[in-house]
């Protein structure tokens, strides 16, 4: 393992010093975020808010402090940091294959995977969040797998330590990703009747878990609180960030609006990709599914409740209000593009994710039809059968390890089916999907009697 390490970060050595990132769009916003906090004040990010979730933008702000001391572009201290992000994940990932008793050549081409995957390496080389994201959602599992563990090989102090690291990196996640709090609320309800049920059936020791992963919860919910208090204080929105229910609310107006053959035709289309979309429907078809329809939609609905005089509070309240009744009165559209949008999540690796400048030959493989187009369909293939057939496994084994990532993976999946996905929203899941892969590839590995 260690030689596939050093490969790993030889080739992410490699590439710092021939990449650089494109500032646009998200990336700018996130960008813009970072120099406030560098600049000004915590007041002013809650007071010209809601912003996005705050340890990204805090992270940029850092690298343009070591900026000023060592007289660089910011820029680059934020790589080195995000490659190093890369790398300890890289650890992480491999620590937890190898707690779930991976043959050792499996996990060698899980983390090689991870190394040299485009979808991961843009990840760390363009200016977006989701690489902050990867070493939560390990360290959450990893602190998940502790719980779960008998507590008799653990001592009382261990056990509470998890617990409340549970809660401390479950709430980093929420301040990287907004999104992941209500996959996080089922998962840590999930290990709290699992542990409860232990320990009604007569575990006793099972009950110093329970108080462990209720402190967690505790930690989780209070400051996820206290943020959302911040920005009701200062913004007036009792939210952790502005976007969840115009977003929302935008795509069920979409989804339940009458919808012609060709139309549906471009929604499927648009599952592996826009560029199939186009190959097989029409360009204005493709592009109502895009995110600026639903956006627009959203938009338009909360600046019309604002011109109304709802105050910003009631405007959520108002959005969340018609967007129930939205789904309780069309389910059956609701639930079909839904579940197109959920198929999206599978569809996550790509070399055409942009924002990141390539040297010549890699640009030139990336854009290579033949290469794009298959390594976006295999990886689609291998993580839709990966899922399938490790949930088979669960359901058989009822083993309460390989339950919780296919849980998650499954929450992550539902929750984003209620947007229009990008393959970007499919990143900080990714690490879950590798080790359901690698544990999945072991099962076929064992049956060969390997």
């Amino acid at each position: 393992m260690i030689v596939v390490l050093i490969v790993s970060i030889a080739y992410w050595i490699y590439l710092y010093f021939h990449t650089s990132m494109v500032i646009v769009f998200d990336a700018g916003a996130y960008e813009q975020l970072g120099r406030m906090l560098h600049d000004e004040s915590w007041v002013n990010y809650f007071k010209t808010g809601p912003n996005r979730e705050p340890l990204y933008p805090l992270s940029i702000a850092l690298s343009m402090h070591m900026a000023d001391i060592f007289h660089v572009s910011y820029q680059k201290i934020q790589l080195i940091i995000q490659v190093l992000i890369l790398a300890v994940s890289q650890i992480l990932l491999w620590r937890l294959l190898v707690r779930f008793n991976i043959h050792r050549f499996i996990i060698g081409a899980v983390l090689l995977y991870w190394a040299f995957s485009p979808a991961i390496v843009n990840s760390a080389f363009s200016l977006f969040s989701e690489i902050l994201a990867y070493p939560f959602i390990l360290l959450l599992i990893w602190f998940s797998l502790n719980l779960l563990a008998p507590v008799s090989h653990q001592r009382n102090i261990w056990v509470l330590w998890s617990g409340i690291m549970w809660g401390i990196v479950a709430l980093a996640l929420v301040m990287v990703k907004a999104a992941s709090l209500y996959m996080l609320l089922i998962i840590g309800i999930w290990i709290l009747v699992l542990l409860c049920g232990r320990w009604i059936r007569g575990h006793q020791r099972e009950l110093i878990v329970v108080i462990a992963i209720a402190m967690g919860c505790l930690i989780l919910q209070t400051g996820t609180t206290v943020y959302k208090s911040l920005n009701k204080r200062y913004n007036g929105f009792d939210v952790l960030t502005d976007r969840g229910p115009v977003m929302v609310y935008g795509n069920m107006v979409r989804r339940v609006e009458p919808h012609d053959g060709p139309r549906v035709k471009a929604a499927i289309a648009l599952v592996p990709g826009e560029g199939v979309c186009r190959l097989l429907a029409k360009a204005e078809d493709c592009q109502y599914w895009q995110f600026m329809t639903s956006d627009a939609l959203g938009s338009y609905r909360a600046t019309a409740l604002a011109a109304s005089g709802y105050t910003s509070n009631d405007i959520n309240k108002v959005l969340i209000h018609e967007t129930k009744e939205l789904i309780a009165t069309h389910p059956l559209p609701v639930t079909f593009f839904g579940f197109l949008e959920g198929m999206k999540m599978l569809f996550w690796e790509s070399t055409q994710i942009g924002f990141v400048t390539y040297p010549a030959w890699l640009t030139h493989a990336y854009d290579h039809l033949v290469f794009k187009s298959l390594l976006r369909l295999i990886m689609a293939i291998i993580t839709g059968i990966a899922l399938i057939g490790f949930a088979y496994t669960c359901f058989r084994s009822k083993d309460a390890n390989k339950i919780l990532l296919l849980l998650m993976a499954i929450a992550f999946i539902f929750l984003y089916s209620w947007v229009t996905v990008l393959t970007r929203y499919a990143f900080p899941i990714v690490p879950v999907y590798l080790l359901i892969i690698g544990c999945w590839l072991n099962s076929w590995w064992e049956k060969s009697g390997r």
